[in-house]
């Protein structure tokens, strides 16, 4: 029997892989250039896997991975030349080597279709691709909480699935399942949720085996090979969210304001205090206090003509007749100016969950969303933008309406 060990994380809408433990053995003094390519393509798939399952980013995961499962099935299409202290590079190889090379810069630039292209077509490169079975990707939605039943599609080549007697079989909890459909490049499980147990405020990995008979074409009439497949279930509980709209309102504001004017002299003018950019002042909200005075008073040497406010001047108009005259004025004033401020509404204060997604709209020209969320470990995560997510929650507004979705790793 064949063993080929794969481990994948399983998140909602969605399936994470992660690779077995790779033993890292000493090496010869000349290295199998393949042997180390090989190694390679895997230290460097490890470390894309990495990149994902921390950033929560599903697709470049399920990437990572599908060319670790490539890499593992090259390695065992040539175990024989690995085993040999010498080899030269095959141009075959040499494409298998290229081509998982190729998928890797693409998962690390994010160009998902373009990688998964190229890991298919290395492993359709691979020797005894007829005759042994190959798997190259998983869908599945297995939550903690929600459905009984999950749905487990494995697509890879199975050219002996429909006959008689090579059924393939998941062995869940001691349970073996076999497919609901299949054909010979996909099948199709019903599993039960409660396989995937939940634990409380992490993710918690299981794992089932496939199990895939088939025909080699020599000295016996069957094979299996195996796939060990690891789910991590979601925590039990989703967490709590908070919603809010933020809408731009109009408010006024107000501040206080004051300086000091001196007329002396032979004067007729205008005198005043600057008044603060994009304000704008309050005629009657105006005063004046008198200061000092040198002369013969109002009516003799000089005359308080009034206010004289224009948009960027709150001033007093003065003339002044007497050589001696002097006027201090204190001029005191209140600025006022409108301006729009976010003003937030609480929209929702719950708990989704997994899976679900619910709709809310929200109302006022450029509102938008603010959103506290509590994970399930108890960390707080704060949202202020059209479009937000983390690996547990999406949010996302177009136009009036703000989806929340309880959607991990997507």
């Amino acid at each position: 029997m064949k063993y080929t060990s794969l481990l994948l994380a399983l998140t909602a809408g969605s399936i994470l892989l992660f690779s077995a433990g790779t033993q890292i053995f000493a090496q010869p003094a000349t290295l199998n250039p393949l042997k180390k390519g090989l190694d390679d393509l895997t230290n460097r798939a490890n470390m894309l896997l990495d990149r994902a399952v921390v950033g929560g980013q599903t697709l470049e995961g399920n990437a990572a991975n599908e060319a670790l499962s490539a890499i593992a099935q090259a390695k065992d299409a040539y175990k024989d030349a690995l085993a040999a202290t010498s080899h030269q590079v095959t141009s075959k190889e040499q494409q298998v080597l290229s081509g998982i090379s190729g998928a890797l810069d693409q998962i690390q630039t994010n160009t998902i279709d373009g990688a998964e292209k190229k890991i298919t077509e290395v492993i359709l490169m691979l020797p005894f691709i007829d005759k042994e079975p190959q798997v190259t990707t998983w869908t599945g939605n297995v939550v903690g909480t929600g459905e009984d039943i999950t749905i487990l599609r494995v697509r890879g080549i199975f050219k002996d699935a429909a006959r008689a007697g090579y059924e393939p079989t998941l062995q869940v909890n001691n349970t073996p399942i076999t497919p609901f459909e299949k054909t010979n490049q996909e099948l199709s499980f019903k599993v039960p949720t409660r396989a995937f147990p939940a634990l409380a405020h992490s993710l918690n990995p299981v794992a089932v085996d496939l199990k895939i008979p088939y025909d080699p074409g020599f000295l016996h009439r069957k094979d299996i090979r195996q796939f060990t497949i690891g789910f991590l279930a979601l925590p039990s509980s989703s967490g709590t969210f908070t919603l809010f709209q933020s809408t731009y309102i109009p408010q006024t504001f107000k501040q206080s304001r004051s300086c000091q004017l001196r007329f002396a002299g032979h004067e007729d003018v205008i005198r005043g205090c600057p008044i603060d950019a994009g304000w704008s002042v309050i005629p009657e909200n105006a005063r004046i206090e008198l200061v000092h005075e040198e002369g013969d008073g109002f009516g003799h040497d000089h005359w308080d003509l009034g206010w004289a406010i224009t948009p960027g001047t709150v001033g007093r108009h003065i003339r002044s007749d007497g050589d001696k005259s002097v006027l201090i004025y204190n001029i005191y004033f209140t600025e006022t100016k409108q301006e729009p401020m976010p003003v937030d509404q609480k929209l929702a204060d719950e708990r989704l969950k997994w899976g679900d997604s619910k709709t809310y709209t929200i109302t006022g020209d450029g509102a938008t969303f603010k959103a506290v969320y509590i994970d399930p470990a108890g960390h707080q995560v704060g949202f202020a933008m059209t479009s937000a997510a983390n690996p547990y929650i999406h949010i996302k507004q177009i136009g009036a309406q703000v989806v929340v979705s309880m959607a991990p790793f997507q």
